[in-house]
């Protein structure tokens, strides 16, 4: 290809090693997303003490399949911002956008610019809860306690009343 024609270094490519499932909710948050070249080959851009551009985080995108609609999931808890680390894997956590479009989509990590190959993925609108199977069990024997005098570390929710020692 021409100069012109080509974007990127296929080498820069982020690789999306592991998923924590293809069948996302739209309500699903904490989904962990681990590869390499999250970070890219580059931190950004900086002109002066003007401005800065920082790239060096990944972003998630899905595009539904159907309608083509590009959504971005927003990421948090990266193990590593290192740039041009080609052999480490890192994890990254992303929350599923509550506006998405359900069925069929492809998700991709984007890392300066850069989108990763994508995968196949289902979006829900919403999930089954999983029925919880310990139920807390309070002690007869203990009971909370309030010291009146010292109730600086308390926080009351609600509306204050004169009487309340709190307000």
């Amino acid at each position: 290809p021409s100069r012109a024609q080509k974007r990127y270094e296929v080498a820069w490519q982020p690789v999306i090693a592991s998923i924590e499932k293809t069948t996302l909710c739209a309500t699903d948050v904490n989904i962990k997303i681990s590869g390499t070249l999250f970070n890219g080959m580059t931190a950004g851009a900086a002109y002066g003490d003007d401005a800065q551009a920082a790239t060096n985080y990944p972003l998630v995108r899905i595009t539904n399949t159907a309608s083509l609609h590009v959504f971005y999931c927003r990421t948090h808890d990266h193990s590593s911002m290192a740039v041009q680390d080609t052999t480490s894997t890192v994890t990254t956590y992303f929350d599923v956008n509550r506006d998405i479009e359900t069925g069929a989509s492809t998700l991709v990590v984007v890392a300066n610019g850069i989108p990763s190959q994508p995968i196949a993925v289902t979006i829900l609108k919403t999930c089954a809860v999983q029925p919880t199977t310990m139920q807390p069990t309070l002690s007869s024997s203990v009971q909370p306690t309030v010291n009146p005098t010292n109730h600086q570390d308390l926080l009351v929710c609600g509306s204050s009343s004169e009487n309340s020692p709190f307000h």
